[in-house]
């Protein structure tokens, strides 16, 4: 008798996603945009914080959601996805899959924290980098 572990679907499982790094990315670029979403929607947005911060004995967590605030007005994700998708090309792919795995999941929370300009051009920049670069590592 076969075991899960043997079976075919787990077989197609293991083949799309330990040998695909643009899986991968996507994944974790999915899971990014939720806790991106919630924090928007529970850090970010909620007027009743904004009040609270406003307020002349603001807590200390204030600090760090004005930064954050002050970060996300900068496209900081964006910003930051699309540097380290474009340094990925002139890298060395054990480092490159690296680069590019990051810069998919600073696009997947830049996409929902008001950024789908860079993030869009990171996330497409990367997912190609890393679609080339499995072939090269598939190459050698």
């Amino acid at each position: 008798m076969p075991s899960a572990a043997s079976s075919p679907f787990m077989n197609v499982f293991r083949r799309l996603w330990l040998g695909s790094p643009p899986l991968k990315g996507i994944a974790a670029a999915c899971v990014a945009g939720a806790i991106a979403k919630a924090v928007r929607y529970h850090v970010i947005e909620p007027e009743a914080l904004g009040a609270i911060c406003r307020g002349a004995d603001a807590p200390a967590w204030c600090h760090a959601r004005t930064g954050l605030i002050v970060f996300l007005q900068a496209v900081g994700f964006g910003h930051l996805a699309l540097a380290l998708a474009l340094a990925s090309y002139w890298l060395s792919w054990s480092l490159a899959r690296h680069a590019a795995f990051w810069a998919v999941v600073l696009a997947g929370a830049g996409f929902h924290l008001y950024d789908a300009t860079f993030s869009g051009l990171a996330m497409v920049a990367a997912l190609l980098r890393l679609v080339r670069g499995e072939g090269e590592s598939q190459q050698a």
